[in-house]
């Protein structure tokens, strides 16, 4: 008759509160006024042990899924933060914009080498994304302060010098460019020669 009792009855917020068993000064309190007027929210509790996430205070998940129209989960391999669609035969995207999406503000995506997400000191970088300064998209290193801008390398496979874009200027490549003039091509150093050789096709 007592659970049945509790059961239906309802409590202020200012006259509910939770106290700990070994220290009645630690508390919790519910607190309602921000639901709007004639509202009812539910809290549900999922079939597991866990911690309440709240705002403004860092809590560790082993993986989160986001229910979306296409679900994505985060979680690890190894040492990598992984994010992986759950919805079977659907595209998976990463999209960045800004909110307002007129152009004006930075998009951009970067990885450091160098320095920490909370610090502005000694840094070394890679971004790619929009600049709205320039009103273009790029791709670039980059130094804070003291860092050291370092060379940005873009190759397949084990052709790890297939094109070098140095910190003063120059391009290094490696094997034969081809850039085709109507029916003709070019080759770099043919028969390793130090030349440029055009020749038909």
């Amino acid at each position: 008759m007592i659970e049945d009792r509790l059961g239906k009855n309802q409590f202020s917020d200012a006259l509910f509160t939770l106290y700990d068993n070994a220290d009645r000064t630690k508390k919790t309190i519910f607190q309602l006024s921000t639901i709007s007027t004639g509202n009812t929210r539910t809290l549900t509790v999922p079939d597991a042990s866990g911690t309440i996430a709240v705002e403004g205070q860092d809590v560790t998940f082993t993986s989160l899924t986001l229910d979306l129209t296409q679900n994505y989960k985060f979680s690890d391999r190894a040492t990598a933060l992984t994010i992986q669609s759950q919805t079977a035969a659907t595209p998976c995207n990463i999209e960045l914009s800004s909110l307002d999406g007129d152009g004006t503000d930075n998009v951009l995506f970067s990885t450091y080498a160098i320095g920490t997400p909370a610090g502005l000191g000694n840094a070394e970088f890679m971004s790619m994304g929009y600049l709205a300064s320039g009103t273009i998209f790029e791709i670039r290193t980059g130094k804070l302060l003291t860092g050291t801008v370092r060379p940005l390398r873009i190759y397949t496979g084990a052709n790890t010098t297939q094109l070098v874009l140095n910190a003063d200027n120059s391009i290094d490549m490696s094997g034969d460019l081809s850039l085709p003039f109507g029916d003709f091509v070019s080759e770099q150093n043919p028969d390793g020669a130090d030349a440029i050789r055009i020749k038909g096709t």
